[in-house]
């Protein structure tokens, strides 16, 4: 049985749950801006627009798509979901590290 995971020039699904300093999952229907910052293995770093799930913000999960385009090289890539929030301000997620496997 084989296992699915991620190979340089795939469509990558990402996903990032925010969560208050308490660890309690962080409303973001408010948020005026989020964000992912997507740092590849050289160093790069790109920054994408993250929308809502189906649950609208309310569940604290940001999703973005990476592309095939941007999906250019096999390593760890780190994800930081980014979100500006009234009262709050600006609040970063913690990193998330998603090996991309390369082919054959």
């Amino acid at each position: 049985m084989s296992v699915i995971e991620p190979h340089v020039g795939d469509l990558v699904p990402i996903e990032i749950t925010v969560n208050k300093d308490d660890g309690s999952i962080m409303d973001l229907s408010t948020a005026s801006a989020k964000d992912f910052v997507i740092r590849k293995p050289d160093g790069t770093k790109l920054t994408r627009a993250a929308s809502f799930s189906g649950a609208g913000g309310t569940d604290g999960v940001l999703k973005y798509t990476l592309l095939e385009s941007e999906n250019d090289m096999a390593g760890i890539w780190r994800i930081q979901a980014i979100v500006t929030l009234p009262v709050i301000g600006t609040k970063h997620s913690t990193i998330e590290p998603i090996e991309i496997h390369p082919n054959l």
